[in-house]
């Protein structure tokens, strides 16, 4: 197998994966419309969210961990009573 078919079947894999983010958006909808938001703010806000999300990435030179990382809030613990 050449280079090519090689880096072939790597973009093979990785565009697959299209069905994952695709799996993350429906659960995503999901879950806000269980919290009350319409179907269609539901998806609206997903879609929103996913193109935010892919213009940063596309834009930015951080890897996506370092992305991953400016955005996730830390975890405190909960206090005591």
């Amino acid at each position: 197998m050449g280079k090519d078919e090689n880096e072939l079947d790597a973009v093979t894999a990785v565009s697959a994966v299209v069905r994952v983010l695709f799996s993350t958006h429906e659960a995503m909808e999901k879950a806000a419309v269980e919290l009350g938001l319409s179907e269609a703010t539901a998806r609206l806000l997903v879609q929103q969210t996913a193109l935010g999300a892919a213009k940063i990435a596309l834009e930015s030179s951080e890897s996506p961990e370092q992305l991953r990382k400016r955005v996730t809030s830390p975890v405190v613990p909960p206090k005591k009573p």
